[in-house]
């Protein structure tokens, strides 16, 4: 009886393994269409592609993947208002704290583009995961300077630089952004002084 029981969950364990995999199959194949839609730059096919992954794969990483591929594409096709949307979706449902981190800092950057400073700084508010919270703070400093708040800016870069390690290229950025700024930085290191 014990032994029936555990040949019953085995079988129940293979049949969800076998759906699951055919359901991660069509989540991949519905991904592939948003991925030829964006490549075709065709705007009412990556809707309607992007709006089907979503829908019947909401929940999984490739819709959440398709939404920032597509997003990136209607921002260059000047429909900021769906790739925010999408973008939004992403920040506050996507399964992986990396791909909502990346969302995150792309909304913001959409969000200044679109003349919404506070709305971006607020979108930044939100805590970041080690690898993404210095881009996430250079972005703040970035956006804390076109505002005229330099004082703040400067803060923000630091922060962003010290979360950058010393051979990250992108520690050139920051620093050169410091030095605008009127802050020498160290080149090997996080001193920073004024």
């Amino acid at each position: 009886m014990a032994a029936d029981h555990r040949a019953g969950q085995l079988r129940r364990l293979e049949w969800l393994a076998i759906l699951g995999a055919s359901q991660a199959a069509k989540a991949s194949a519905l991904y592939d269409e948003v991925d030829k839609a964006v490549l075709s730059q065709d705007v009412s096919r990556i809707e309607r592609s992007v709006a089907d992954m979503k829908d019947k794969f909401g929940g999984t990483q490739y819709a959440h993947q398709a939404a920032l591929l597509a997003a990136r594409s209607l921002t260059e096709k000047a429909k900021p208002e769906q790739a925010r949307a999408l973008l939004a979706w992403v920040a506050a449902d996507a399964p992986v704290p990396a791909l909502r981190d990346l969302a995150r800092v792309r909304l913001a950057a959409l969000q200044w583009d679109t003349q919404s400073a506070d709305e971006a700084l607020k979108t930044l508010q939100a805590e970041f995961s080690t690898e993404l919270a210095p881009l996430a703070a250079d972005l703040k400093g970035d956006l804390l300077l076109s505002k005229g708040q330099n004082a703040q800016a400067v803060a923000a870069y630091q922060q962003a630089l010290k979360g950058l390690a010393d051979e990250h290229e992108y520690r050139r950025v920051v620093q050169a952004k410091l030095g605008a700024l009127g802050i020498a930085v160290a080149s090997a290191g996080t001193e920073v002084r004024q």
